[in-house]
C-alpha cells in the first residue's frame, strides 16, 4: 500500500536528521516521494572523485567500475555518513549508512578509499528505474535569463517496486517512503531529504519540452 503526505508546513517536509514525519493517510500516490541529498552541514569534509563525468553518471545509476580512484580530500573535516564526491547526487556513504539501508531494493554500494580517510566507505548508487522527469509539470518560481527555477519534481512510476531509483534525464536519487523511514530512524549525520514536491531546481528553458 502507499501513502499520501498530508499539506503540512515546510518544516515537516525537509528533514536533516532524525525529525518527526507529518501525518500519513492511507492513499495512492508516488512511489517515489521524496529526494535524497546531501545537507551540505558545516564542518563535512569535502571530497573529490576524479573521474568524468560520464563515468559518475555511470556510477550513480549501479554501473560497476573493475576499480576506482581513490576519493581525494580536498578541504578538510570530519568524515559524515554521507558526503558529496564532487558530482549531482553523487555521494560517499559510510559503513553506517550501508548497513541501515540493507534489504532495501533498487541500490547498491561500490567500495572506494578515501586518501586519509576512514576505511569501509562506498559510491551509493541506483539501479531501480523510474523513467523521465517531466520539467512541464513543474511549477515555474523564477525566470533568470534562460534559465527558470521550478518547484516539483515528477516522474513516470517504476514499473516494479523500488526503494532507490533514478531518472533517466537527471541525476536526482529518488527514494520510496520505506528507505526515508529508515534513513531518519538511523540518525546519520548530514542527509537530507525532501519531498519532491517541494524539490527547487533550476533548468534550461529548451527542458520544459515533455519528454520522448
Amino acid at each position: 500500500m502507499l501513502v499520501r503526505v498530508t499539506e503540512t508546513p515546510a518544516r515537516h517536509r525537509i528533514f536533516q536528521g532524525s525529525v518527526a514525519y507529518p501525518r500519513i493517510e492511507h492513499e495512492k500516490v508516488s512511489a517515489l516521494p521524496w529526494s535524497l541529498n546531501d545537507a551540505d552541514k558545516r564542518g563535512v569534509a569535502y571530497l573529490s572523485l576524479p573521474i568524468t563525468t560520464d563515468s559518475a553518471r555511470l556510477l550513480l545509476r549501479g554501473q560497476r567500475f573493475r576499480s576506482l580512484p581513490q576519493a581525494l580530500v580536498t578541504k578538510k573535516g570530519r568524515f559524515a555518513d554521507v558526503m558529496s564526491l564532487g558530482f549531482p547526487t553523487l555521494y560517499a556513504v559510510s559503513p553506517r549508512f550501508s548497513t541501515a539501508i540493507q534489504g532495501l531494493a533498487g541500490v547498491v554500494v561500490a567500495p572506494i578509499e578515501i586518501q586519509n580517510g576512514p576505511d569501509g566507505y562506498g559510491v551509493l548508487g541506483a539501479i531501480g528505474r523510474c523513467g523521465a522527469v517531466d520539467y512541464g509539470r513543474s511549477t515555474q518560481v523564477k525566470r533568470m535569463g534562460d534559465f527558470i527555477l521550478v518547484r516539483g519534481l515528477y516522474v513516470d512510476e517504476p514499473r516494479e517496486e523500488v526503494d532507490f531509483a533514478v531518472p533517466t534525464n537527471r541525476e536526482e536519487l529518488l527514494i520510496s517512503q520505506r528507505a526515508a523511514d529508515v534513513i531518519t530512524g538511523a540518525r546519520l549525520d548530514n542527509v537530507r531529504i525532501v519531498s519532491v514536491k517541494e524539490e527547487e531546481f533550476h533548468i534550461n528553458e529548451r527542458d520544459l519540452a515533455p519528454p520522448t
